[in-house]
């Protein structure tokens, strides 16, 4: 499948003897074949390796090997994304998904393969007894989840680790066309155009804001509840680490056409991981009710 798909990118592109002339034309390629690639400074080092260090040029075997490379790690049962179309309704008993997010300015760093975004320490999630530090944030034009076979543009991802197991859990959202997002303005504002180019937000931003929630009234007050798919999975960058807890936000959040436009331009090939085989995996749907 991936030497097909080669053949085929390597006679569109008019590549002249199976010749690339270009390094970085070498990453996007390896995008769009095998769906994600490493950073930017690794897929150079892995081009180096491939082509020689002052190469200008290489040829499709050489490039074949470069650009599996980056997914020596990415082997598995339980890799991510995957489509949410079968679902099970968790049991009452499953413990609830809660994001305690603090107000926090934001470094944004173009990897050149999407957008990540550190906020400072503080933010966590609850799930059971489980307490998760949020350590980065990433962004995926288009959406890497689908949700009953309908795609989203956007996702956002927010990536934690509980500090005393390791474990690893991502809370992601979803996003569809709709009203502005101050989250995603705040991001795009100071998003860097070149790759490996950092900058940080001028001010603190209202992370808590930025995950859909269920706010269910009462004679007593209110409950704030924030319903979810989820299931057991993997990063969806090299290296693809597996036993990775996703809850995948049944509630979208809601960007501008010209916001998931400018996104979209700073990854011209999309920033997204291509769905993944479900291999019998359980979804379950965890509400308040």
């Amino acid at each position: 499948m991936v030497d097909a798909a080669l053949d085929s990118l390597f006679s569109a592109l008019d590549t002249k003897g199976g010749k690339v002339l270009d390094p970085e034309m070498m990453r996007f390629l390896g995008k769009a074949v095998l769906g994600t690639m490493p950073s930017a400074e690794a897929a150079k080092k892995e081009f180096s390796k491939a082509a020689g260090a002052n190469a200008k040029t290489c040829t499709r075997d050489q490039f074949l090997a470069y650009a599996k490379a980056g997914f020596a790690k990415c082997k598995g049962q339980a890799q991510s994304p995957i489509e949410l179309f079968q679902f099970r309704i968790a049991s009452p008993l499953t413990p609830a998904v809660t994001p305690m997010y603090q107000p926090t300015k934001l470094t944004v760093t173009n990897t050149g393969n999407y957008l990540r975004v550190v906020p400072r320490e503080g933010s966590v999630l609850y799930h059971g007894d489980k307490t998760f530090d949020l350590k980065y944030i990433s962004l995926h034009t288009p959406g890497e989840h689908a949700v009953g076979g309908e795609d989203f543009p956007l996702e956002v991802q927010f990536v934690h680790r509980e500090a005393d197991t390791g474990d690893i859990a991502v809370l992601a959202v979803l996003y569809k066309q709709g009203v502005s997002s101050d989250f995603l303005d705040a991001i795009i504002d100071v998003a860097p155009k070149s790759v490996g180019g950092q900058a940080g937000t001028p001010d603190d931003l209202d992370l808590q804001a930025a995950i859909p929630k269920d706010i269910t009234q009462y004679a007593q007050g209110s409950r704030v509840g924030f319903p979810h798919y989820t299931y057991e999975g993997s990063l969806t960058t090299p290296p693809c680490t597996e036993k990775v807890q996703w809850f995948v936000c049944s509630k979208p959040g809601f960007a501008t056409k010209a916001q998931i436009d400018q996104l979209t331009k700073l990854f011209p090939v999309g920033s997204a991981r291509p769905a993944q085989k479900a291999n019998e995996r359980a979804v379950e749907f965890k509400t308040l009710f």
